[in-house]
């Protein structure tokens, strides 16, 4: 046998990619063939007597990490098997495979976090992986942490369930709301929700799986950021200028990407328009400045021109960045404020 059966294969896509020694060896895939494969790299092990095909472990970490919650699910007895769900992949894990970015406050949740800034789901750079896969059960009573698997005991009904690639996994917004109810870091929750928003989930299910969890601990802050979030949020540290505009009765009056135009037509979309103040705030971050068809000096002379254009049509320009944003929030507010002053000298 140069490779699995068919009907092992079947089956294996049908639990996420993986298959259990037992299930190899009622597939006619015996001990001595197991270790065969296994000494050509064919298949790889995952966990304790599970594998999945070696070349599903060789890409995308994404994947990478769903098939170690697919070997989990099924180290706990493939609770997916008969449709209704005890265990599901939840809490870090599911934001992983759902592709929603998990700030720093979330990430320390494990006890041995990769101490980095901020995790971007699915940019181009390498994202953040949890340490371990993270399970919820709908046995209240099951809580455990071992073998690089953590179960939390959580409700669980129909409503809060979808499957990927064969295994259950909390929806994205049960996953968005078990995230800010986690966190006592306001602009964490709101980085959470944008971030889910903006990966196509609607509002109104976010904002019922919201009020479903309000009672439970935590659950005024996912109830709070589910109401605020907006999908236009391009990017974290845009999620962060919100919950901070939102702290300051003066910042709230604000359109998200707007676009500009002059004589010659469109030429820009600004992150924040404070229209009555003829204000616009754009958060930088360094990746901006990383342009593959250009020299950062090309890039930082085009956003020249265009500001330069934005201040001939009579606009306040203030630029922040993550770093002020996060350490020395209080002068961003003042920065802006200073430049609705003189827009408003201006107009006057």
């Amino acid at each position: 046998m140069d490779t699995l059966s068919a009907d092992l294969l079947a089956l294996s896509r049908r639990q996420g990619d993986v298959f259990s020694a037992r299930q190899a060896v009622e597939h006619g895939c015996g001990p001595e063939e197991i270790r065969r494969l296994l000494d050509q790299q064919t298949i790889a092990s995952v966990r304790q007597s599970i594998y999945c095909l070696t070349p599903l472990l060789e890409g995308d970490p994404v994947v990478c990490h769903r098939i170690r919650c697919a070997a989990a699910l099924l180290a706990h007895g493939n609770p997916a098997a008969d449709g209704q769900p005890t265990l599901a992949v939840g809490a870090l894990s599911a934001a992983v495979l759902w592709r929603i970015t998990v700030p720093l406050s979330l990430r320390q949740l494990e006890r041995r976090p990769k101490v980095t800034r901020i995790v971007s789901g699915g940019s181009a750079r390498t994202p953040w992986m949890p340490t371990a896969v993270h399970l919820v059960s709908g046995d209240r009573t099951k809580r455990a942490y071992r073998d690089g698997v953590r179960i939390s005991p959580a409700a669980l009904t129909p409503l809060d369930i979808a499957y990927r690639e064969g295994i259950p996994v909390t929806t994205a917004a049960r996953t968005a709301i078990d995230l800010c109810r986690r966190t006592p870091v306001w602009h964490d929750a709101l980085i959470v929700v944008d971030s889910t928003l903006r990966r196509g989930l609607g509002k109104a299910e976010l904002c019922a799986a919201a009020d479903r969890a309000a009672r439970w601990p935590g659950g005024s802050m996912g109830v709070r950021a589910a109401k605020f979030g907006d999908a236009r949020a391009e990017s974290p540290a845009e999620s962060v200028a919100r919950a901070l505009f939102a702290q300051h009765s003066a910042l709230r009056d604000y359109d998200l990407q707007v676009r500009i135009a002059d004589s010659d037509g469109y030429f820009a979309k600004v992150d924040f328009l404070f229209r009555a103040h003829r204000t616009i705030v754009e958060v930088d971050g360094k990746v901006k400045y990383d342009d593959p068809w250009g020299t950062a000096t090309d890039v930082l002379w085009d956003e020249k021109l265009r500001e330069d254009r934005l201040r001939d049509l009579g606009y306040e320009v203030v630029r922040v960045t993550w770093e002020q944003l996060i350490t020395r929030p209080e002068r961003v507010v003042e920065r802006v404020l200073a430049a609705f002053a003189r827009a408003d000298r201006r107009a006057a």
